[in-house]
């Protein structure tokens, strides 16, 4: 099975922002149990619903691992999720994750970029070897699959166009970096240390 992600919404549209989050997949524990508890959700809710997003980290960190392309907007990096410490932390966790994981390919898609499929907000499409594949779009209360075979050929090309407009993984893996000390900059220095 491999996963591509689109974690991108938005960009320039005011209340869109929503999905350009970090993929759930490689977002720790503790900033996604703080993006949960900040929406107002009782906490056996939080749990579950952060337990299940994480839990698409083990497909990727198992033997065997799938393959995994997330394509992230800019905006995902300079929103500001809970503190300065925990938005710096989770920059440098999804470097290490991409490091640590071949398996993985992060790769931004600049701001600047203009409109692209993207902008309509998130989704993930599902390729399995021995299975039909599948789209899945999460938004703020529920979900929805899309299985009509024309409908996944549109968004596997949302996919190829969006992905002509991403930077490399190394280029990205840079920007990540460089993302920390400019939007940290005026943060105490012993956090960017």
């Amino acid at each position: 099975m491999s996963e591509r992600e689109l974690q991108d919404g938005g960009v320039g549209e005011p209340g869109a922002e929503a999905g350009a989050l970090m993929p759930w997949a490689m977002v720790p524990s503790t900033p996604a149990m703080g993006v949960a508890q900040a929406d107002g959700h009782p906490k056996h809710d939080v749990e579950s619903r952060v337990m299940v997003r994480v839990s698409r980290r083990e497909i990727l960190t198992k033997r065997n691992p799938v393959h995994y392309e997330v394509l992230v907007g800019d905006v995902a990096l300079r929103q500001q999720i809970g503190s300065s410490i925990a938005m710096i932390d989770q920059l440098r966790y999804l470097i290490k994750f991409c490091a640590e994981n071949s398996n993985v390919t992060l790769r931004v898609v600049p701001i600047r970029t203009g409109w692209h499929p993207g902008t309509a907000g998130p989704f993930v499409l599902y390729e399995f070897s021995d299975a039909p594949p599948y789209v899945h779009f999460e938004h703020y209360s529920s979900s929805a699959f899309v299985t009509d075979s024309n409908d996944v050929d549109a968004y596997r090309k949302a996919l190829d166009m969006i992905g002509e407009y991403a930077l490399n993984q190394s280029k990205s893996i840079d920007l990540i970096a460089q993302t920390i000390v400019e939007e940290h900059q005026n943060d105490e220095p012993e956090i960017l240390a």
